[in-house]
């Protein structure tokens, strides 16, 4: 979370699989935060944040029965997200789910983030590029 109430929109909740911080994730029929699978697809604005408590960076990755720790986003809050690979966003682009926790630039009808930035991820890391984003939904 780069601005906004960090406070209560923290949750725990077992990952499966693996879950890099930024990514926008939801809670499967299990109880467990998964990658948010459906591309285009309504969310809630909730995002994997960097497991600070045992001293872990935005680069560590979450692996399957980990405790996740997760942002619960507000409109105008910002967010240190992940944007696909291959996409080319200009600032304040409006951006939603790809079906993998990534973002990617709006093809329907449910964008949730406005990029903050510029930012072109053409070759860049499958695992998603760094991108500021403020939530809007």
């Amino acid at each position: 979370m780069l601005r906004g109430s960090m406070t209560p929109h923290t949750e725990a909740v077992c990952a499966e699989g693996p879950i890099k911080p930024g990514m926008l994730v939801s809670v499967d029929s299990a109880g467990r935060f998964v990658p948010h699978p459906t591309a285009a697809g309504r969310v809630a604005a909730r995002f994997a944040r960097e497991n600070s408590i045992v001293g872990k960076g935005i680069d560590d990755n979450y692996v399957q029965g980990d405790t996740v720790l997760a942002w619960h986003t507000r409109p105008g809050d910002w967010v240190y997200a992940l944007l696909e690979e291959g996409s080319n966003v200009a600032n304040g682009a409006i951006l939603e789910s790809n079906g993998a926790g990534l973002l990617q630039p709006v093809t329907g009808s449910f964008g949730i983030a406005r990029a903050l930035e510029a930012v072109n991820s053409t070759g860049g890391p499958a695992a998603g590029t760094r991108i500021r984003v403020e939530i809007i939904t």
